[in-house]
């Protein structure tokens, strides 16, 4: 229902004036509420009493329907038509589907039906997709010239009208979604043409859902690249948490800066910024706490964070120029850091750092083998955000802290990892860059990085990276070995600027496709770096560069274009790959700067797996009855398990889960009020249900040798009922460590539908037994509730997914002259095979339902059948969700196989 307020000022100078005001309906139904106010010398003022009138359409449409999908789902689709009429109509209902639909119920000419005064209709569709995107679907209700039968009360009136309603529903492929961004910058200043090539591969065989590849090359002429063009998409990790807020505000900061040095800066792109700002800077202010201080979770943490809050300080210091910020906020931020600082100088840890590597080279301090206090990181970073925020730096408590800072510089000369190594060779080129301490820390930090052809970085070990031309999969550095390199590059400006630009060329390659990074903190940092590298770099001169990318595959090839001019540097050209995998041919000509990047997206199949090293935990997810009610059978209970798998504890930082559910399945408001209650227990932070894309993000402080063992309870849509859902996923991440992933996928059957009763022998009418089984096909009306028979000797190609979300795989003799026309011999189903079953049972299918493998006819013969429900007494019951086909060896062997890679259910 819509409400709208409107104000309406009208002159009345005779006693008996009247005056008719029409107005447009906003919505389907909407309510007006009517005041009249008058004013004369007599009587004063005067105010009448409310009149309510309510408008409303005289038919609506309404669509239900699943929010989000899997392509091959048997999705439901419901569309009522609502007459709010008092007499009857005849009314045509259609609905039209995205290409990428196969309907199973939707004849191209309906007939109309009648729907009388107060009453509604109904029609059920069902939809399979075979794509992924935001399809559109669009339902029509018409009123049309016609007559009701046995009806005489039919209002003509409104032939012709017509509501309709869009929705999207949400496809994504099966299994794990996988990218990978493959990017190079090209720069010729003298129009000598560079060239490069490239391979971009995929897995092989089952290691790759079908027809889920695909990718764009994109071409934008600066080296901030994307960031220019989608600062809300940059990191494709969930941000629900205070510091990962902050992207949102200093990603704008970083883009306006640098569009402002480099004379670029729109009034509409400046807006936005300033805009975006405002919001960011309003949710930041939501993690404060009372002293001054800021923490990942806000008052749900015990007390702030010197890290995060250091970051907030040098944050809104940025942002002073460009938007308000509360100085006497800014200054209790500031006063609660020099509070921290400790009588040696350096600053000590309070609250909660979530990445551990943020602490200093994973919280082992200075040295690998030297377990100290990380003060050397955490005091770099401080005095980095005071002298940001207009500290002096004759301060007394400033000129403390550098020389602490310095003395454990000298002090572990030989033992420093290269993260707290970049921080303090920053810190001390913005405290004094002439100073021997600062030129002696950046040669430590040169002598620490490795070096090619192309490129410097630092990694977090002494192992060079693999090459990354005509590689797999093109890794992205881990988060820390970003923020690394951006630390660093900031440095090499000051002290070697010849050499920051292979720097420079190595983080364009960690990108993700939408010009961020990693995760939130990296990304920050990294903009930072690469933005004022750019701006150092930036030339004036005109651009007029052309880039050729040829695509070569086996079986085809292709030539995409792409010009560069000066006027239209900043944007962003993309073309789809028309074919993966394939070799990129990329080379140049004229004069200017460019960024190409690659992005491949797949999906690889849902089974559990292990991306880059061995993870620290370990995550199992079971599938049981509702725990309130085991009879409802709507309602599901998942018990999910995370364990470390660390023998020697060290805190990794923030940890991730997220849990995908079953399409027509959402987590009970009541369970997800119950795990809120329950979070200082599991160290639960935060929980975000998206209800869109029907995925439960649940944020924990960290993984412990302790397991986290908690509860999910799910109710599924009665009007959403997917026949064969396809499996759904968990998987658990380290926030900071994106490349250690684990993942497990798991399923929940759909059990609530008409259930054929057992045979009644007394009145011998309930259940068709095979001696008087109607040796008709299904007629159309009982098609969708018979089993699939399949006479053929081929096996079906979804074989696979129908034995995991089976309850038995029967192997059977059929056609048996016997009372009891089936025998049973094995369930294929169990990991363990339980031979010589030996069971003689009656079967019995819907009215109308019939299989010629049941026969007589030509004797007894061996079938498999496939089944969601196991025998039951004497009888077994087999419905749509059955398959009965020829015995074989390769379909025995398939059945097996298929069992072995099946989640597990029920079972703890």
């Amino acid at each position: 229902m819509a409400f709208q307020h409107l104000n309406i000022s009208v002159l009345l100078f005779s006693p008996k004036t009247e005056i008719v005001l029409t107005e447009k309906v906003p919505d389907t139904i909407t309510t007006w509420s009517a005041t009249a106010m008058c004013v004369n010398q007599r009587s004063g003022f005067r105010m009448s009493e409310v009149a309510i009138l309510k408008t409303y359409q005289p038919l609506v449409v309404s669509a239900h329907m699943p929010r989000a999908a899997v392509v091959g789902e048997r999705l439901p689709v419901t569309v009522t038509v609502h007459n709010k009429l008092h007499k009857c109509i005849k009314v045509r209902l259609t609905i039209e589907w995205n290409a990428n639909f196969t309907i199973h119920n939707n004849p191209p000419n309906p007939d109309p039906v009648c729907v009388c005064g107060g009453e509604n209709y109904t029609k059920n569709y069902y939809a399979t997709p075979h794509f992924v995107g935001s399809l559109p679907v669009e339902a029509k209700a018409t009123v049309v010239a016609s007559t009701c039968k046995k009806s005489r009360d039919i209002d003509l009136s409104y032939t012709g009208i017509s509501h309709k309603v869009h929705r999207k529903i949400r496809v994504k492929y099966p299994g794990a979604e996988q990218s990978y961004t493959y990017a190079s910058y090209f720069c010729s200043e003298d129009g000598k043409p560079i060239s490069e090539e490239v391979y971009l591969q995929l897995p092989k065989g089952k290691e790759l859902v079908r027809n889920s590849a695909h990718g764009q090359v994109q071409v934008i002429g600066d080296i901030m690249g994307a960031a220019l063009n989608s600062l809300e998409y940059l990191v494709r990790m969930p941000t629900g948490c205070g510091e990962q807020n902050m992207i949102g505000f200093v990603s704008n900061i970083l883009v306006l800066n640098y569009l402002n040095d480099t004379g670029n800066l729109q009034e509409n792109t400046r807006q936005a910024a300033v805009n975006n700002m405002k919001i960011g800077y309003q949710r930041a202010l939501q993690y404060r706490h009372q002293d001054g201080s800021f923490s990942a979770f806000g008052n749900k943490d015990p007390k702030g964070s010197i890290w995060l809050t250091s970051f907030v300080v040098k944050s809104f210091a940025k942002a002073q120029k460009h938007i308000f910020i509360d100085e006497m906020d800014l200054k209790r931020s500031i006063h609660f850091l020099f509070l921290s600082q400790l009588e040696t100088g350096c600053f000590r840890e309070t609250g909660k750092v979530l990445s551990s590597y943020m602490m200093g080279g994973l919280g082992q301090g200075w040295g690998q083998k030297n377990r100290r206090s990380p003060q050397g990181a955490l005091t770099a970073h401080v005095l980095m955000a005071l002298m940001e925020a207009g500290a002096d730096t004759n301060d007394p408590s400033i000129k403390l802290g550098i020389q602490c800072m310095n003395r454990e510089l000298h002090d572990h000369k030989s033992s420093l990892d290269p993260y707290t190594l970049a921080l303090v060779t920053l810190a001390n080129i913005k405290y004094n860059s002439t100073s021997p301490d600062a030129q002696f820390a950046f040669n430590k930090l040169n002598e620490k990085a490795l070096k090619d052809d192309k490129h410097i970085y630092w990694t977090r070990g002494h192992k060079r990276q693999p090459p990354t031309a005509n590689t797999k999969f093109y890794p992205t550095a881990p988060s820390a070995e970003v923020e690394m390199a951006s630390y660093a590059l900031m440095s090499y400006l000051q002290f070697s600027p010849n050499q920051a630009e292979k720097i420079a060329m190595w983080l364009s390659r960690q990108r993700n496709s939408f010009g961020g990074f990693a995760s939130t903190q990296d990304t920050v940092v990294a903009l930072d770096a690469l933005s004022q590298f750019a701006t150092s770099v930036y030339s004036r001169d005109p651009t007029e560069l052309k880039v050729k990318v040829t695509f070569t595959s086996a079986a085809t090839w292709s030539i995409v274009e792409f010009y560069v001019p000066e006027d239209d540097r900043f944007k962003l050209q993309s073309k789809p790959i028309p074919v993966l995998p394939t070799t990129l041919h990329i080379s140049t000509s004229g004069t200017g700067c460019a960024l190409v990047q690659a992005n491949v997206h797949y999906n690889k199949p849902a089974k559990e797996y292990v991306k880059g090293e061995k993870p620290n935990f370990t995550l199992k997810i079971f599938t049981r009855k509702y725990r309130f009610d085991p009879k409802k059978c709507d309602y599901r209970t998942l018990i999910i398990k995370i364990k470390s798998r660390r023998v020697h504890f060290v805190s990794k930082g923030m940890g991730l889960l997220t849990l995908r559910m079953v399409t027509g399945w959402s987590p009970t408001p009541r369970s997800l009020t119950a795990l809120k209650s329950s979070s200082p227990a599991l160290g639960i932070k935060r929980l975000d249900y998206e209800e869109e894309e029907g995925v439960l993000h649940v944020y924990f402080d960290e993984f412990g040798r302790k397991a986290k063992r908690f509860k999910v309870d799910v109710v599924q849509d009665q009007n959403l009922r997917v026949p064969k859902p396809k499996l759904a996923d968990a998987r658990v991440v380290e926030y900071y460590e994106t490349g250690v992933i684990t993942v497990q996928r798991y399923r929940i059957k759909t059990t609530c539908r008409s259930k054929t009763k057992k045979p009644d022998r007394k009145k011998g009418n309930t259940a068709t037994k095979a001696n008087n089984q109607q040796t008709l096909s299904a007629s159309a009306g009982t098609s969708s509730k018979c089993p699939e028979c399949i006479t053929s000797w081929k096996i079906p190609p979804h074989f696979h997914d129908e034995v995991c979300n089976a309850s038995a795989v029967y192997r059977v003799k059929a056609g048996r002259k016997g009372r009891r026309p089936l025998r049973l011999r094995k369930d294929l189903r169990p990991r363990k095979i339980v031979d010589g079953l030996r069971l003689f049972v009656f079967y019995q299918m819907p009215p109308g339902c019939y299989c010629p493998l049941f026969s007589r006819t030509g004797g007894p013969r061996e079938v498999i059948i496939v089944t969601t429900k196991k025998v039951s007494g004497k009888y077994l019951t087999l419905d749509r969700n059955s398959i009965i086909m020829k015995a074989t060896r390769k379909a025995s062997n398939k059945a097996r196989a298929a069992q072995k890679t099946c989640p597990h259910e029920e079972k703890e």
